[in-house]
């Protein structure tokens, strides 16, 4: 039985934390068993961990383009590093002593072929399953209920009028099935009270004192409520999407068989269901048909931020596809309790046997199971030269169309193609296109970078950049996130 280097990252999916650890769980021999079957479908073994028992695991090879990785270890991620410390184990050439299936496995096997045998069947919607979904439409309408009466009140008495105790109302929230929308009120929250103690923090003593005395009851208005207001329009624009959406959902429900799925192209084009709380299967999104075979991608950036407000880590990549130059996101969210290493930078082509495209606006999200990859080569780069617009007119265009909705992302990436950089007197960075149509860059400490290229580098290239708005300004600009030449991908971030 033969594993190659590709096998194990497809099997890992581009972990490095994974990869890295699965290695030295090898080299430092913490493998006390490797076993494989006669036919080798199946490899398992023991391995040392910090348990007091070893933890038993296994690679099933069963359905060869899906191996499975299985583990006794309390890791909820699977294959964990102890699964693909097998592949390693067989990669460098350990010995593995041919065994009997143990009842145990057999017995694993059988299960989560059922299961796969199960998924793959088509979803039918029976009489009892439509009713019980329009029961819960008329749940979730309940609870749109609660948080239109929640948002008014906000409005009516002002956002200085907010305290710790409407905590409570938001709580209530969670017996609807909209944790969606559970979530955007306690980011609102969290907004009003940072803002609150920031301008209280800044405010002069003197208006401090005089506060309650006639027309100094509350203080001036600050920029730091400028992200709660925000919030608090995504949530208005939010509940009514929400409240049409689950009005056509349950009468499509209510007239069963009689489905008339007038709610079926508000779920595939746009992230409402998600933005309401649901949490997509891969199963679903394959038989909505939002999914695709045999796709390679690029990754144009990647980068690691913090959400304070949900206190999480996100590792955020940009991915162009080879064929058809869509660009799409990636976000791997990692809860600040749970102290999970980031992920990584990806300099290769990926390519997912199935790329599963959740709905969503311009750049949607994505997420596949199975990956292998190759070099770049100088095919590639032409392709990817191709993939920036020529006219800048049409982008910006697409751009104020996203950004007016609320509920779509309001920092779309683009990619452009350069026919020309330059510089005005105030020192500001721009591209053009063909046309003479400019578009104004604004990098940010780290896309400073791109005022180091010579034109030579820039000019006939393609540039991924993320759009912004300046409020401030009034002005719309993009900032450069990576310069794709004949010969690189320049990042810039």
């Amino acid at each position: 039985m033969t594993v190659t280097e590709q096998d194990i990252m497809s099997l890992f999916a581009g972990n490095p934390h994974t990869e890295a650890t699965a290695r030295e769980l090898v080299e430092q021999g913490n493998f006390i068993t490797l076993n494989r079957s006669e036919d080798e479908s199946l490899v398992w073994g023991s391995c040392i961990g910090s348990g007091a028992e070893a933890y038993h695991c296994s690679v099933d090879f069963l359905d060869p383009e899906r191996p499975l990785g299985r583990c006794t270890c309390p890791n909820r991620h699977k294959p964990c590093k102890h699964s693909i410390g097998l592949l390693y184990a067989l990669f460098v050439g350990h010995p593995f002593a041919v065994c009997p299936i143990p009842p145990s496995l057999l017995k694993a096997r059988d299960k989560d072929k059922a299961k796969a045998e199960k998924e793959a069947k088509p979803v039918l919607i029976t009489r009892a399953k439509a009713l019980s979904e329009a029961k819960n439409c008329t749940v979730q309408l309940e609870g749109i209920t609660l948080g239109e009466k929640m948002l008014h009140n906000i409005v009516l008495t002002g956002i200085y009028a907010i305290t710790d105790a409407f905590d409570t109302q938001i709580q209530e929230l969670g017996n609807y099935n909209i944790s969606g929308i559970q979530a955007g009120f306690t980011e609102l929250m969290t907004l009003i009270l940072t803002g609150q103690k920031n301008t209280s923090a800044a405010e002069p003593a003197d208006l401090k004192q005089s506060r309650g005395k006639k027309g100094l009851s509350l203080p001036p208005f600050s920029k730091d409520f400028e992200p709660a207001l925000r919030q608090l329009t995504y949530l208005y624009a939010l509940l009514k999407k929400s409240r049409t959406y689950l009005e056509h959902k349950q009468a499509d429900y209510a007239a069963f068989p009689e489905l008339t799925h007038t709610a079926e192209a508000d779920m595939l084009n746009s992230a409402i269901e998600e933005q309401i709380g649901y949490t997509w299967k891969l199963t679903e999104l394959k038989a909505k048909g939002c999914m695709r075979t045999g796709v390679e991608l690029v990754q144009c950036a990647f980068s690691v931020y913090e959400d304070d407000v949900r206190k999480q880590y996100v590792d955020e990549g940009i991915w162009l596809s080879l064929g058809t130059r869509d660009i799409y996101m990636t976000r791997n969210v990692r809860p600040y309790r749970l102290n999970k290493p980031p992920q990584d930078s990806f300099f290769k082509v990926l390519i997912a046997s199935e790329l599963y495209i959740y709905p969503g606006d311009k750049n949607p999200q994505v997420r596949w199971e199975r990956q292998a990859w190759r070099d770049l080569n100088p095919e590639d780069f032409t392709a990817l030269a191709t993939a920036g617009a020529a006219d800048f007119n049409e982008v910006i265009e697409a751009v104020k169309v996203q950004i007016r909705n609320p509920l779509a992302a309001q920092e779309p990436v683009f990619a452009l193609h350069i026919t020309r950089m330059g510089i005005d007197r105030e020192q500001n960075l721009s591209v053009f296109d063909p046309q003479g149509k400019r578009i104004a860059l604004k990098p940010t400490v780290y896309g400073n970078r791109i005022r180091s290229l010579s034109r030579e580098q820039v000019e006939g290239k393609t540039l991924v950049a993320r759009f912004k708005q300046d409020m401030d300004q009034d002005m719309l600009y993009a900032v450069p996130l990576s310069l794709v030449t004949d010969k690189a991908i320049i990042r810039l971030i």
